[in-house]
């Protein structure tokens, strides 16, 4: 029932389920009441977003590699049906056009996987849209209009990067983060690894599958979430967050503001309570606030480790807890005695494998 670290034991299994193409046979499930199938596993496995071109479908446009050309194959009539566009070049853009409905993919050349950066803020405002198998390497990679568009397979041991949703003025914004690798957490001036923004009665959903968020190892003074919800009067937001690990930043794992703001399934979630025990790196860190919602949230089948924040309303099914004792026990839980190792972090070698299609 209770799954832990096995994503790269199945990474093998997956690709060769795909045929070469990971992740058209990994999508995620629908979200469901209750305890669910057994996924993949918590991690980078494959996972792909559904309905897009796979990572390795050979290209239809292929880019001269600068920002122009970039723009202009969004924008080609091959495109309006759905197409994969090769760019080899870094990214740095906002993309506020495109050609048709269809959805479209932006990679790299096969191969060449994180060999080309998003750098500073990449920003999609049109639908069904994916920069996938770049590194990222500064800013933000953000969702501020349109639904079903995102990034996947996208690594960054840099400590400038993040990913949020934005949902301003009225806007509804629908974004998803397949397979987001962090190592290291976001410079002083960027306070929360990520989450979602919405003002102005807008809103804005955030969809994290198959991802390892790291928190800070040299904490800024401000506070720092990992993943938070924030609104103003009138607006909304929600993540979705499945078969991942999130580790604490300085502050918190996760905090969300008034009505049901997360819904984890198959979730290593370490709180800043009890990081300094399990985390990877230095161990001089200075956690602050344990992990907490100020928000409702369901989690299933997953584990949770460290202590909660008194007010929160987190209803727990099938999970193992350790040191987690303010919970809503929905049944099928376990207390764990002894705390579990903590989760693994993948090398760039390791996402090499399991992402190479």
């Amino acid at each position: 029932m209770i799954r832990r670290n096995v994503g790269f034991v199945v990474a093998a299994a997956l690709m060769s389920a795909c045929n070469g193409d990971i992740g058209s046979a990994a999508g995620p499930r629908n979200s469901i009441d209750g305890p669910s199938v057994d996924p993949a596993g918590r991690g980078p496995t494959g996972q792909w977003p559904p309905g897009f071109p796979g990572y390795g479908t050979a290209a239809d446009l292929v880019t001269d590699g600068s920002t122009g050309g970039l723009t202009s194959a969004l924008d080609d009539a091959a495109c309006s049906g759905g197409c994969v566009i090769e760019h080899s070049g870094n990214v740095s853009l906002t993309v506020s056009s495109r050609a048709g409905t269809g959805e479209i993919v932006v990679r790299p050349p096969i191969g060449q996987r994180a060999e080309y950066s998003l750098i500073g803020d990449v920003e999609i405002r049109a639908s069904n849209l994916l920069f996938a198998g770049f590194s990222q390497a500064s800013g933000a990679i953000k969702v501020t209009q349109g639904s079903n568009s995102g990034f996947a397979w996208i690594e960054s041991a840099g400590d400038s990067a993040y990913l949020a949703v934005f949902g301003n003025n009225g806007d509804i914004a629908d974004g998803f983060f397949y397979e987001i690798v962090y190592r290291q957490y976001a410079d002083p001036g960027a306070e929360d690894r990520g989450g979602v923004r919405a003002s102005n009665n807008g809103s804005g959903t955030m969809l994290v599958v198959g991802s390892v968020l790291t928190g800070t190892v040299d904490p800024p003074p401000a506070h720092a979430d990992t993943l938070q919800v924030y609104f103003d009067p009138g607006a909304s937001g929600f993540i979705t967050i499945r078969d991942s690990v999130i580790w604490p930043s300085w502050d918190k794992a996760l905090q969300g503001h008034t009505g049901k703001n997360f819904d984890l399934d198959n979730v290593y979630i370490v709180s800043a309570s009890d990081a300094t025990a399990l985390w990877p790196g230095p161990g001089s860190i200075d956690f602050g606030q344990p992990f907490h919602t100020t928000a409702a949230a369901d989690y299933r089948n997953s584990t949770i480790i460290g202590a909660g924040h008194p007010d929160e309303a987190i209803r727990v099914w099938d999970s193992e807890l350790y040191g987690f004792p303010t919970a809503i026990d929905m049944g099928g839980n376990t207390v764990l005695t002894e705390r579990p190792p903590p989760p693994p972090v993948p090398t760039h070698e390791e996402l090499d494998v399991i992402w190479s299609p």
